[in-house]
C-alpha cells in the first residue's frame, strides 16, 4: 500500500498557518468567504477532507449542521477529542474518502437535502483518482463546492516554497489535470487546469461554474446531477 503523509505527524504540518507562505493564507481565506456567502442557503455542510475539523467553528456559528469527513483515522480521532462538547446530531465526524461516498453516505442521510460538499484546500489535488471522485459526488443530491490550486507557473513555484516550508521537497511532474508535485511519505498535489477539471464536472452533467479565488486557487461551485433530477 502506498504511505499517506497524513497517517503521520509531518502530513499535519500542511495545514498549520505558520507554514502558509502570504499566497496560501490569503486563498485560505478566499475559500472560507466563498463558503460563508453559499451557505446563507443550506443546512447542512459536510466537508471532505476535513482535517480536524478547522472549519467546524465556522460553519456552527452560522446554525449549520456540520459534518467531517477524512480518510485519516488519526486526525478524525483527534477532532473528536478537540470538538467533543460540539459532538451530537447537528455535529460529527466520519473516516472516508470521497471517492467512497457510497460506503458513508447513508449515515448523512438523515441531514435536509440542502447541504454543501465542501472540498477545501487542494484536497481534490491530493487524490490519486480524480475521476472517480467526481463520479461519487454526482450520486448525492448537494452543492458542491471545490477549491484548487491552479496550473499557473507562478502558482507551481509558491507551491513548491509552501510544500518546502512543510516539509516536502518536491519535484514536478505532469499529468492529465494539470501540474502535479510529487515528495516523500507519498506526498503528491495536483494543481488543476481549469478547463480541463470543468469539463471532467461538465461530462457528468453538473451544473457548475468556476469561481476564482485568488490569483493561485479557483473553486468549482454549483449543483449534482442527482440535485437537478
Amino acid at each position: 500500500m502506498t504511505p499517506s503523509p497524513y497517517d503521520e505527524d509531518i502530513g499535519y504540518q500542511l495545514f498549520l498557518p505558520t507554514t502558509f507562505t502570504p499566497e496560501v493564507a490569503t486563498y485560505r481565506c478566499a475559500e472560507r468567504r466563498l463558503l460563508g456567502h453559499i451557505l446563507t442557503s443550506h443546512s447542512t455542510v459536510v466537508e471532505l477532507g476535513c482535517g480536524k475539523g478547522e472549519n467546524l467553528l465556522f460553519v456552527r456559528e452560522r446554525g449549520l449542521a456540520y459534518v467531517g469527513v477524512d480518510p485519516s483515522q488519526s486526525y478524525i480521532r483527534e477532532a473528536e477529542v478537540i470538538w467533543r462538547n460540539w459532538l451530537g446530531a447537528s455535529c460529527s465526524f466520519i473516516v472516508g474518502s470521497a471517492d467512497s461516498l457510497a460506503d458513508w453516505e447513508p449515515r448523512v442521510s438523515s441531514h435536509p437535502p440542502e447541504r454543501v460538499l465542501f472540498m477545501p484546500f487542494n484536497c481534490l489535488g491530493n487524490v490519486a483518482d480524480v475521476e472517480a471522485v467526481v463520479d461519487a459526488l454526482s450520486r448525492t443530491p448537494a452543492t458542491v463546492v471545490v477549491s484548487v490550486f491552479n496550473d499557473a507557473a507562478a502558482t507551481l513555484l509558491l507551491r513548491q516554497r509552501y510544500y518546502l516550508s512543510a516539509g516536502f521537497d518536491t519535484v514536478e511532474r505532469r499529468s492529465k489535470w494539470g501540474t502535479v508535485c510529487v515528495g516523500p511519505y507519498g506526498f503528491r498535489s495536483t494543481g488543476f487546469d481549469e478547463k480541463i477539471l470543468l469539463d471532467a464536472f461538465y461530462k457528468r452533467k453538473y451544473k457548475v461554474r468556476a469561481v476564482p479565488l485568488t490569483p493561485v486557487a479557483f473553486a468549482i461551485v454549483g449543483r449534482t446531477p442527482a440535485t437537478l433530477r
